[in-house]
């Protein structure tokens, strides 16, 4: 299988906690009507969350796109 991309990750969000950025899961999907590939992330708010934990975190869904490709 070749690979698309290979990268580390870096924070663009103040809704990303620097430790743990991606919390539970991500999804790549490419849209070719608008010719961008959309990143969607499930990222835990440092802003609102107390700490890891079923009922002290808040998660957000974010999405990054990047037209540039």
């Amino acid at each position: 299988m070749k690979k698309l991309l290979q990268s580390k990750w870096k924070i663009e969000s103040i809704y990303e906690h620097s430790e743990y950025p991606i919390h539970t899961y991500s999804n790549t999907v490419y849209d070719p009507l608008k010719e961008r590939w959309m990143i969607l992330i499930e990222a835990v708010d440092p802003t609102i969350s107390k700490e890891l934990g079923l009922n002290l975190e808040v998660d957000r869904i974010l999405l990054y796109e990047n037209t540039s490709m």
